[in-house]
């Protein structure tokens, strides 16, 4: 009985250190992308790396389709240029609009 009444007590003063340790373990690398403030992408410039991470809707292939088609045929000069790239409709320039600069 003893026991288990132990184990209640630390389980419930270890269990909010737990998730302050969680919260915290977010890398560095990640931090300036998951910041309010870098939700904005230059789809002329962006590596497909951070298209993928900024944009809603885009994976990592089609964020590489997008650099691929821009290295082929140079800038995009209005966003809805994007929707010459396979998979890449209105739709989703829609959703992504307020994200995407030139």
């Amino acid at each position: 009985m003893l026991k288990l009444l132990l184990l209640s007590v630390l389980s419930v003063v270890c269990l909010p250190l737990q998730t302050v340790y969680a919260a915290t373990d977010v890398p560095a690398s990640t931090a300036p992308l998951m910041s309010p403030v870098n939700n904005i992408v230059n789809i002329n410039s962006a590596t497909a790396e951070e298209l993928a991470t900024t944009l809603s809707g885009i994976g990592l292939k089609k964020a590489q389709a997008l650099v691929n088609y821009r290295k082929e045929h140079g800038p995009f000069t209005q966003i809805e240029d994007v929707t010459a790239v396979k998979g890449i409709g209105m739709s989703l320039v829609e959703r992504n609009r307020s994200r995407i600069a030139l």
